[in-house]
């Protein structure tokens, strides 16, 4: 796509099972999918997609991922080399970010997830390994709202600062 959403561009309520979204890009930001709607994304392989600007793999305003896999996706300018949200709440579970990048030409960060939601988000059952960005927090950035985090795995990943989780409650 010249503009966003490589893949799917999602402006009502979208949910994704079952599936594979994979090999898309996008200039602006969404590589495999742009959402402004309702997004949910159930037992789905995110693979191999790029972005030139946030959201390699997925850019939301407020998503639901359950059982999933983000592998390989890149986010050239800013964040979200796997997932960018920027809208209300993110809920996570079950689901495993491996090798995602962030700010591959710039100095973005979240190397697999950047969250900029003033909404409280859940991270539950989550793996997020081997990640990295250009910029904060190789795993995890997320600005402002609360973050829970429970039984989940962040490792080997690399960043700026934060290698793991970067948080800024007020940038």
């Amino acid at each position: 796509s010249a503009t966003s959403g490589g893949g799917i561009d999602n402006a009502g309520v979208l949910t994704i099972r079952h599936s594979t979204i994979r090999n898309n890009h996008a200039q602006g930001s969404g590589g495999g999918i742009h959402s402004t709607g309702s997004l949910t994304l159930e037992e789905s392989l995110i693979r191999w997609n790029s972005a030139g600007n946030s959201g390699g793999g997925a850019y939301a305003h407020g998503v639901t991922v359950r059982g999933s896999t983000f592998a390989g996706n890149t986010a050239g300018q800013s964040g979200g080399g796997a997932l960018a949200n920027e809208g209300p709440a993110m809920r996570l579970s079950g689901s495993t970010f491996v090798r995602n990048a962030a700010g591959t030409t710039g100095s973005g960060g979240g190397g697999a997830i950047s969250n900029y939601s003033e909404a409280s988000s859940v991270i539950a059952n989550t793996t997020i390994v081997e990640n990295s960005a250009n910029g904060d927090g190789g795993g995890i950035a997320t600005i402002r709202g609360d973050l829970l985090m429970a039984n989940s795995t962040i490792t080997n990943n690399s960043g700026w600062k934060g290698g793991g989780i970067v948080y800024f409650e007020n940038p």
